[in-house]
């Protein structure tokens, strides 16, 4: 299929992102934040898109974000905007102090 070849598997995701294997899984089963589509005998195949939101959910995780805070920037739409997990971060360190 012409599509597929734009679809990339968790190996090749892993070396892109420097996410592993294991954590790439955990993420979908416990949280649902990247959701790859199953061909065939169940592989995963992740889109191009996927690889920019593992990274972006890496540098958030790096900032110092939970999966929970991450999921809930998500849901409402926040997440995609640097200046709410700037926000998110600040109020972390606040409520640390």
């Amino acid at each position: 299929m012409k599509s597929d070849k734009k679809l990339l598997y968790i190996g090749e995701v892993e070396r892109l992102t420097g996410i592993p294997r294991w954590r790439l899984r955990y993420l979908e089963r416990k949280y649902r934040l990247i959701v790859p589509k199953r061909r065939g005998k169940g592989w995963r195949k992740y889109k191009r898109k996927h690889v920019s939101w593992i990274l972006k959910l890496k540098k958030a995780r790096q900032e110092g974000l939970s999966y929970s805070q991450i999921k809930q920037l998500i849901k409402t739409g926040a997440f995609w905007r640097e200046d709410q997990i700037l926000d998110v971060k600040k109020q972390r360190k606040m409520t640390k102090q």
